[in-house]
């Protein structure tokens, strides 16, 4: 099957947040939900969530994106930037990205929680930004699950997960060098075996029909999170790359 150089692009920037997104996951000081911004080609922003670090809950990878380009850029270019992101965007994001006016944004997996999804049918409808969902929303997925495995550190004893035994049936370890092999085989196993293109994914997400269960043949109880030995290299290499990423002169 050929792909437009269109889609071609986002499964590329799609592949970088996701392999950022484990080396977040990794650190385990915040949420592995990563932001890049895309003009002409070129990546302008790379960011993530820094809410913890910060100590500031607005401080999503959006957010910062939006913040480090001025806005006489964003004005006039905001026709032709992407916004990347490998979870849908909150409905406080989705309304910062309405008012800077991107037409764009491409993202992994629905946020069934605090989506912009819940908002209501007509705020939806009289958005003019065109969504382009479910590229790698397996990864996505898998993802968010193992951060909400791990202790998180700054939370109240009385909520914190040590001494309780976790269901490793409903949430199993995973084998993420399986995931990192071959990026092209699970984009294959969401797009190619549903015969889904971006316009079938939009009317999917648009009409909230049930979307296909996550596919578990890779996620074996028995092994542990850890990634194998060259992947991991691979993953830090290109993240120390982006961690302090200098602003773009524009």
């Amino acid at each position: 099957m050929e792909y437009s150089e269109e889609f071609l692009k986002h499964k590329h920037f799609m592949c970088l947040l996701t392999k950022a997104a484990h080396e977040v996951l990794r650190e385990g000081k915040e949420m592995p939900i990563i932001t890049l911004l895309e003009f002409q080609g070129k990546i302008i922003s790379f960011k993530y969530n820094k809410t913890n670090e910060h100590k500031n809950g607005i401080h999503h990878g959006e957010y910062l994106s939006f913040k480090d380009l001025p806005l006489d850029f964003l004005e006039k270019h905001k026709n032709d930037i992407t916004l990347y992101v490998n979870v849908e965007p909150c409905i406080m994001c989705d309304g910062m990205i309405k008012l800077v006016g991107l037409k764009r944004v491409v993202f992994s997996c629905e946020n069934d929680r605090f989506g912009s999804s819940l908002l209501p049918a007509k705020v939806r409808e009289s958005s003019t930004c065109e969504l382009i969902p479910f590229i790698y929303r397996k990864e996505a997925v898998v993802t968010l699950r193992q951060f909400y495995l791990q202790e998180n550190k700054n939370a109240p004893k009385t909520r914190r997960k040590e001494g309780r035994a976790l269901d490793l049936e409903t949430f199993p370890a995973l084998n993420w060098s399986a995931y990192f092999k071959d990026f092209d085989k699970f984009y294959e196993a969401i797009f190619d075996s549903a015969k889904m293109d971006m316009a079938v994914a939009q009317d999917i997400y648009n009409n909230n029909k049930d979307l296909e269960p996550l596919d578990l043949q890779l996620i074996q109880p028995t092994e542990d999170e850890s990634i194998k030995e060259g992947i991991l290299e691979e993953a830090k290499s290109f993240w120390e790359s982006w961690r302090e990423p200098k602003k773009t002169k524009l």
